[in-house]
């Protein structure tokens, strides 16, 4: 009970950030590193789980690439692409931040898994 907690307050974190883009249109260059920070600072391990644990029943199928996990996270913070929570999420994050989690996702995530 207690790490569901936790799990739902690392989720509250993250929906409370800025957007995303780093890299491509941001003011930094996307970092594999800092993206790994925010997954877990974000909330994001909250839903989709530790990257090394991760199992296919529990996360969301995306190609892979860092440019797909960018313009999939822009879409929902855009509105066009809908989730009850991503949608809320994403809309918080801000261009370099979206660019960092792309890039630390499309080198550490399992192929095919967000």
């Amino acid at each position: 009970m207690m790490s569901r907690v936790i799990k739902v307050a690392g989720c509250v974190l993250f929906l409370s950030g800025a957007a995303l883009t780093a890299g491509q249109g941001g003011t930094v260059t996307a970092s594999a590193a800092t993206g790994e920070r925010l997954y877990h600072v974000r909330g994001c391990v909250g839903c989709h789980e530790a990257l090394s644990t991760a199992s296919s029943s529990s996360l969301v199928s995306l190609s892979g690439t860092a440019n797909d996990y960018r313009l999939a996270l822009r879409s929902y913070r855009s509105g066009e692409a809908e989730h009850p929570t991503l949608s809320r999420s994403a809309s918080r994050l801000s261009d370099d931040e979206i660019g960092h989690l792309a890039q630390f996702l499309s080198v550490h995530a399992p192929p095919g898994l967000l």
